[in-house]
């Protein structure tokens, strides 16, 4: 609260004279709300009351508040953190299940429950995940950069030369400047098609000095049961796990509060998906204080703090939450940072989103579908399959049986090699009426079809099949046929790529207006070859950032198939259609390199004489 103070109005610097009344008006708007003051105003009251100044917009406001409130605060936030944490148990419990299913680690599920019995998964949902990894990676993040920039509106010179200095510098920033952006892609597009859903954080690293798009682990990442948007939910909380070395250097820098927390407890954080997942990686975990990190909870939410209430036309406060994103300690239960969260210059106070939410296919609530989802049925009959007919293999392969205990054979229990003859004391009758071996049928030809067909069933809904290569009639279709079967049996991947390049324009929008908050006026940088700058003016809204990859063009065989067909048409009507441009166009999508010398400019091309031509 600000204390009045008597002191003349002459003594205050170069403050001019201001009317009693307005000044009034002023000290109880600062003491109310002072988030509502002007730039001249706050300054008048920096002036009076120096020592009590208001806390900057983008300042730490856990550092002006008490320790009752911080406290009750940090119970809150972690009590609605348990309860939307449970309301997802068993999401929890389906994402280890699907790291199960992908076979790559020795802990399986299901099967035979016998000593021996066939522990093999069949790799339908790993094929299916790497099919789509390998695809979608070279779509969304091509040789150049994965962002281009649209012009919106008219078009102009001075328009197009500030969309290609954004784009460029994107580019620049996302190969170049952010430490591991191809990384987390990579690791997000082998996720996505299992989880069904993906996060991306974009976001200031104040340790580093630079933006930052990290892959936020869904398992990390928990928003309440009503939830279906990250626009609407009322809160969403980022688990955050860091080593005690890195969070002081947080707390030196000011980004937290500098306060002692307990050393990090095991178990802290929910370890359902973590365990396995470093079990599938051959990891296990160590109690050397060194590894053992500090939980800390990002909670994105709405808050009606005291001291910094909203109010009114009319200066009363209006009971109205406002977003903040709070950070707690989960081991100690103390506040780290509570920060605004909304533009400094926004009257509406619209909550911020940090978050780009990456669906595979979407689904019925907040998250979406993956594979694990739509194949996870398939998946685990086919391994049941074939574990059955390797466990019948077996044991018509090695059989077993009885022994009768009047036979004469005194070798004891011995073990026969494959090959190998071993001799004993027993007459032939004696062996042929001592044992009695059980029969076990041959693997069943009805389960190896049945096999076949699981198998066929899972390929048609993962589109894993990117051509019809074993007609021999589509060999030699027309190209435009080709085409048309390519792109039929790309239409799943099709989908899924439109809703990755629409996510990915959000994250670059994200990008774009960070760098329009914390880039300098002119920032000059460079790359091989020659020098550039950017200006924090470019990002406005003039230009729009967009991903540079085509939602409709998800094969290079199907560009390849495009081209061929205008090269085709070209042919036909050679007066409608540049050829040259359309030669360039296939050399292109097929890769060649050194196009301009395969084909040269004719235009420039030095004119000559006859004589010299000749």
């Amino acid at each position: 609260m600000i204390e009045s103070q008597e002191q003349p109005m002459g003594e205050i610097g170069a403050m001019p004279e201001i009317d009693p009344e307005e000044l009034a008006r002023i000290l109880s708007l600062a003491e109310e709300s002072p988030d509502l003051l002007t730039e001249d105003e706050a300054a008048i009251v920096a002036a009076l009351f120096p020592e009590q100044q208001a806390p900057a917009f983008d300042s730490n406001l856990a550092e002006h508040l008490d320790e009752s409130t911080l406290t009750k605060i940090a119970q809150t936030v972690i009590e609605r953190f348990d309860r939307d944490e449970q309301s997802r148990a068993e999401w929890q419990q389906r994402e280890r299940q699907g790291v199960l299913m992908l076979g790559v680690s020795e802990e399986t599920e299901g099967g035979a429950d016998f000593e021996g019995a066939c522990k093999v998964v069949h790799p339908m949902l790993a094929e299916a995940c790497i099919q789509f990894q390998a695809r979608a990676v070279s779509e969304m993040w091509p040789a150049g950069g994965p962002v281009k920039t649209v012009v919106m509106g008219e078009v102009t010179p001075e328009k197009q030369d500030q969309a290609d200095r954004v784009a460029k510098y994107l580019n620049y920033q996302y190969t170049e400047e952010m430490p591991g952006a191809f990384e987390e892609v990579d690791r997000m597009l082998f996720r996505l098609p299992l989880s069904g859903s993906c996060f991306k954080k974009v976001y200031p690293d104040t340790l580093r000095g630079k933006l930052c798009s990290e892959f936020v682990d869904p398992a990390h990442f928990v928003v309440p049961y009503t939830a279906t948007t990250l626009e609407t939910a009322p809160r969403y909380t980022h688990i955050l796990l860091t080593t005690a070395n890195n969070l002081r250097k947080q707390q030196v820098a000011g980004f937290y509060r500098d306060i002692d927390l307990m050393p990090p407890s095991e178990g802290s954080a929910d370890t359902t998906v973590k365990d396995t997942v470093d079990g599938a990686e051959g990891r296990s975990r160590t109690d050397h204080e060194d590894d053992q990190r500090h939980t800390l909870y990002e909670q994105h939410t709405d808050w009606d703090l005291p001291g910094f209430e909203d109010v009114g036309q009319d200066g009363e406060p209006t009971g109205i939450a406002l977003p903040y994103v709070i950070t707690v300690d989960r081991d100690s239960q103390k506040v780290l940072a509570i920060y605004r969260n909304w533009r400094e210059q926004d009257p509406r106070k619209e909550r911020r989103v940090h978050f780009v939410h990456y669906k595979f296919l979407p689904g019925l609530g907040f998250y979406g579908y993956g594979y694990l989802h739509v194949l996870g049925g398939l998946s685990r009959a086919t391994t049941g399959t074939i574990r059955a007919l390797l466990d019948a293999a077996a044991f018509a392969n090695l059989q077993g049986g009885f022994r009768s205990r009047d036979c004469k054979v005194k070798s004891g229990d011995t073990s026969i090699k494959p090959g190998e003859w071993k001799e004993t004391e027993g007459s032939i009758e004696d062996l042929q009426k001592g044992f009695f071996p059980m029969r076990y049928p041959e693997p069943s030809r009805t389960l190896f079809l049945l096999l076949g067909v699981l198998d066929e069933m899972g390929r048609r809904v993962a589109g894993t099949t990117e051509s019809i290569v074993g007609d021999a009639s589509a060999k030699n279709a027309p190209v435009g046929t080709t085409l048309a079967l390519i792109e039929q049996g790309l239409k799943v991947f099709s989908g899924v790529h439109k809703r990755l390049h629409e996510a990915a324009g959000r994250e670059y929008r994200l990008v774009a207006e960070l760098d329009a908050q914390y880039l300098p006026e002119v920032y000059p940088y460079e790359v091989p070859g020659e020098g550039r700058e950017i200006k924090r003016a470019d990002f406005d809204e003039r230009v729009d950032v967009v991903p540079v990859s085509d939602p409709n063009m998800v094969s290079n065989v199907q560009r390849i198939a495009q081209a061929q067909a205008v090269l085709e048409l070209s042919g036909t009507a050679p007066d409608l259609y540049d050829r040259e441009a359309a030669h360039r166009r296939m050399l292109s999508v097929m890769g060649v390199d050194g196009i301009d010398e395969l084909i040269p400019d004719r235009s420039q091309v030095p004119r000559m004489e006859p004589v010299q031509e000749g």
